[in-house]
């Protein structure tokens, strides 16, 4: 089995999928004697629920960017995750279309499993502004 630790998106997104009672003695294990920390991480592991996706930057490699969504299965429980990874410089303007990718993908591979829940949608993005050509 996998050792879990709170670093890059594949760890972080097994880790906030597993049952809760395991999902706290492992944050305990990995941030001792500091309360605000691992309260911390448990509220970023209930956002990444939420979301259903991570992304990470330069967390287990300089330089590299990675994506990590859960795979569900007929407990609707996860153990598996698909994650694509890349330079941070050709994906970091390219995130939501990674992500919208990589959650369809995980939806359809998680429905075939017998997922008894929808997947995670990717969240909305705000609209970016467009770049006035220059007047003559």
């Amino acid at each position: 089995s996998m050792k879990l630790d709170d670093r890059g998106a594949i760890h972080k997104t097994l880790m906030a999928y597993l049952p809760e009672k395991e999902r706290d003695r492992l944050a305990a294990d990995l941030i001792k004697g500091n309360t605000r920390k691992r309260a911390e991480m448990l509220a970023s592991l209930a956002r990444l629920r939420k979301d259903g996706y991570s992304v990470t930057h330069s967390e287990r490699v300089l330089g590299l960017t990675a994506i990590a969504a859960p795979i569900r299965d007929t407990n609707d429980t996860s153990n598996y995750v698909v994650a694509i990874s890349g330079p941070t410089v050709r994906m970091e303007h390219r995130i939501d279309e990674f992500v919208a990718l990589l959650l369809k993908c995980t939806g359809d591979i998680s429905r075939r499993l017998g997922a008894p829940t929808p997947p995670a949608t990717a969240r909305p993005t705000p609209a970016r502004p467009k770049k006035k050509s220059p007047r003559a």
